[in-house]
């Protein structure tokens, strides 16, 4: 599959991989996105292009997985209302491991300076 080449490549031209790496994230964005081989291809395309339904439903699952930690902090970087809420639904949700809380965190503050950066500091 897609998902599996794209785990075999070491070193990639991001612009060749883009149809592919689209296929992949279509296809199986969780597990594309759940190995380091993957992440590595994928992830600059994924916030470059600001899609953030593969991203949410890898940060807003289960556990301390580095791939879930990554889509967090990924969050932050991309920003915008859909971001912040997945990332304020992380921080409400109890049971949080604190590792991933603080990750959730660092990522909302990030996105919200660059908010309030982008606006002149306006609320």
């Amino acid at each position: 599959s897609a998902r599996d080449q794209l785990g075999k490549v070491a070193v990639a031209d991001a612009a060749a991989l883009q149809p592919m790496v689209d296929v992949a994230l279509a296809v199986d964005a969780r597990g594309l996105l759940g190995s380091e081989a993957g992440r590595q291809v994928a992830l600059p395309s994924v916030i470059g292009h600001g899609q953030l339904d593969a991203l949410v439903a890898l940060a807003t699952g289960q556990g301390e997985d580095p791939s879930r930690t990554i889509a967090i902090s990924s969050l932050g970087r991309i920003g915008g209302e859909a971001a912040g809420r997945a990332l304020t639904s992380i921080l409400e949700r109890k049971g949080e491991p604190d590792a991933v809380r603080a990750v959730a965190f660092k990522a909302l503050r990030r996105a919200q300076r660059a908010a309030e950066k982008h606006t002149g500091g306006e609320s």
